[in-house]
């Protein structure tokens, strides 16, 4: 009767274990990539779920932000294993690492609320170890001196992140700073340096551009061409080269992030995205005006303003599902003795229990 009685278990266990991983795959469900009905998330799927249970149609994906081509024109290449890690420079205070761990953590959770599935794409600290490693396998966070906000795109190999801890900067919310950051250091670019919203004079793609440029409201504008001719002034203005300066330029402009980049280095999809948080708001970069008030870089054609978006978009979060799909699920379920299996040592046990008793009945 025991006999039976372990054989109906182990039965039991078998059939239970090879329904569950029939349906979610191996490994177990805390680190599952398929959902139960079989969609891969991250991947070209018609639909991708959020932690709100929000779900997109496919014309909702296809209106993916822009993002770089991995290590194409010096961009850098996609992080490994789809997590970026980051530790902090030597010279960060233990006070900003405090803030900086707080609202990074918190600018992370608007990613995966928006849509990111953190099993497969992962922003996190790095370990001690992890900081001990090479090199290119870390982003190293610093505080500059002077207030300022700027990433690596990818993983260059020295990836950075320059994150001012000053909560009035930029949107004047900083955990909405850090959650733009973190695009860039994934792959996302501006969504205003699109090249189809400019003209070919500005090294865009387009007839018309599609917004009203003022680069002499920039901020850093009198610094770098106060004293410069008009033509230096046009050829700083217009182009993201010019911007960047060559030999006989002293310092680059700020303007190389607003104007266009080239068509052949980035991915293009669907319209322009004006809910993007990868988008600067119009007076973004502009000389101060006092009164809190700064002056206006650049608006729609039409005059309509921009505004900076506090949280990913829609398309943000398809072009990063873009960049980084779900790896491809085993296609074989673990199975109740495989090493995978939760259930193996039971299994065993079990197992070991049933010979036994068959082998020296009762006495086991």
């Amino acid at each position: 009767m025991k006999s039976l009685l372990s054989l109906s278990t182990l039965l039991s266990l078998y059939l239970f274990s090879f329904f569950f991983y029939a349906v979610t795959g191996c490994p177990p469900p805390g680190s599952s990539l398929m959902l139960r009905d079989g969609t891969i998330i991250g991947e070209h799927a018609e639909w991708l779920r959020g932690e709100n249970g929000t779900r997109l149609t496919r014309d909702e994906i296809d209106k993916r932000s822009m993002h770089v081509i991995s290590g194409k024109a010096g961009f850098g290449r996609l992080w490994e294993g789809n997590t970026a890690i980051y530790c902090f420079a030597g010279s960060v205070s233990n006070d900003d690492r405090t803030i900086l761990r707080r609202d990074l953590t918190a600018a992370w959770e608007l990613w995966t609320t928006a849509g990111i599935d953190a099993r497969i794409i992962n922003f996190r600290e790095a370990t001690v170890e992890e900081c001990e490693g090479p090199r290119n396998t870390y982003i190293q966070i610093v505080v500059p001196k002077k207030d300022s906000l700027s990433s690596s795109l990818g993983n260059t190999g020295t990836s950075r992140m320059t994150l001012s801890t000053n909560p009035d900067m930029a949107m004047g919310d900083r955990v909405g700073n850090y959650a733009h950051e973190i695009g860039h250091v994934f792959g996302l670019m501006h969504e205003h340096q699109r090249p189809e919203m400019w003209s070919t004079a500005y090294g865009g793609t387009a007839d018309h551009n599609s917004f009203i440029w003022n680069c002499a409201n920039l901020a850093d504008y009198a610094e770098v061409l106060g004293n410069a001719d008009e033509e230096t002034k046009t050829r700083r203005c217009q182009t993201r080269d010019g911007a960047a300066g060559g030999l006989m330029d002293s310092k680059s402009l700020s303007a190389t992030n607003w104007l266009p980049v080239p068509a052949s280095n980035v991915v293009v999809a669907g319209d322009f995205d004006m809910t993007s948080i990868m988008i600067y708001a119009t007076e973004a970069g502009g000389y101060a005006l006092g009164g809190g008030l700064r002056a206006p870089v650049y608006t729609l054609a039409n005059g309509d303003l921009l505004h900076y978006n506090h949280a990913p978009s829609a398309g943000d979060i398809a072009a990063i599902n873009d960049l980084y799909p779900a790896p491809a699920p085993d296609p074989q379920p673990c199975m109740l003795y495989d090493a995978c299996s939760p259930f193996r040592t039971a299994y065993e046990h079990i197992k070991g229990c049933v010979n036994c008793q068959q082998q020296q009945g009762n006495h086991c």
